[in-house]
């Protein structure tokens, strides 16, 4: 018997210009991934078909993921169409080991990523990126 649970974490997605603002509070299960993305694919359809955008993430709470999110996250961003991810940790309980944990993601998935301490930041070095495409 598959057993469905609810989905543990938050998040919210706005846009600014070509960049995609995810702020997720954790901790994070597998049902929170799949809803995140799903919500993440409709933004995506709607306004960015042949259109390079990137990613920022502002990780805040317990920034904790289950494998199987870790595993299903990983799937979608190796399909996805972004171009570059940028994650603020600065509100993270668990900086370093959700750092190496997306790390490890991102790498496998074969996109550019790198990790702030600020927003403003890590919007300059997307923006960055995204011109030189």
């Amino acid at each position: 018997m598959i057993q469905k649970f609810a989905s543990h974490g938050q998040c919210q997605l706005t846009l600014d210009n070509n960049i995609i603002i995810i702020d997720a509070e954790g901790p994070w299960n597998v049902e929170f991934f799949k809803q995140m993305h799903a919500n993440l694919q409709q933004v995506v359809l709607e306004n960015f078909i042949n259109i390079n955008y990137g990613i920022i993430v502002i990780l805040k709470g317990e920034t904790l993921a289950t494998q199987e999110g870790l595993d299903y996250h990983l799937y979608k961003v190796k399909h996805g169409t972004a171009k570059a991810i940028a994650i603020n940790m600065i509100h993270s309980s668990f900086a370093l080991t959700t750092q190496l944990e997306f790390e490890a993601v991102y790498k496998k998935a074969g996109i550019k990523n790198k990790f702030f301490s600020d927003t403003p930041t890590a919007k300059q070095w997307l923006e960055k990126e995204l011109v030189s495409l």
